[in-house]
């Protein structure tokens, strides 16, 4: 009877889309019996400084919390798996919402195609030199049927396995 919870905008993009349809999502949310706050995740080609200002009014009377979809700091890698942002956006976008005093976050992804261990924890270092709040790690999953199912199928070698183990040891190391 005392949970509160937090409204997570995790799927897709939340924050593409026109200023005011966008703020009557957000409003939707937190008029939520127990709704007491929100967390967004995006992109970070997608946040426009109107938004970003919208946000910290918002987070003047509620708590928010971006969440980025970084998933690496190589931008050939980005490139390569069509995320059509770079690095620099990552950190234009996370530098922009800790100045607007609005908590900030990072996806990663361990294991994209044709990175090694040493790339994915380049990475991990640039997101901590930023002002951030959290760090997710995932790892990469590979759907059948898509471009980078046929990618593995034919060259298994750019993608970086772990067996459990191993997995477990390199995130320790990692951490």
């Amino acid at each position: 009877p005392t949970m509160r919870y937090l409204a997570y905008f995790q799927a897709y993009t939340n924050t593409y889309g026109e200023l005011e349809q966008l703020k009557a999502m957000y409003e939707e949310a937190l008029a939520v019996e127990g709704v007491v706050g929100l967390v967004i995740g995006t992109r970070p080609d997608c946040m426009p400084d109107s938004l970003l200002s919208e946000l910290a009014e918002i987070n003047k009377q509620v708590p928010v919390i971006i969440e980025y979809g970084a998933e690496t700091s190589h931008d050939h890698t980005l490139e390569a798996v069509n995320r059509h942002h770079t690095w620099h956006q990552v950190e234009d976008a996370v530098r922009r919402t800790h100045r607007a005093g609005i908590s900030c976050g990072l996806h990663l992804i361990c294991g994209l195609p044709g990175e090694s261990i040493d790339d994915i924890l380049t990475t991990t270092r640039r997101a901590c030199q930023l002002p951030i709040d959290t760090l997710k790690f995932h790892q990469l999953q590979i759907v059948k049927g898509t471009r980078m199912e046929q990618e593995y199928a034919s060259v298994p070698g750019d993608f970086v396995r772990f067996s459990l183990e191993e997995y477990i040891d390199f995130f320790t190391d990692m951490l």
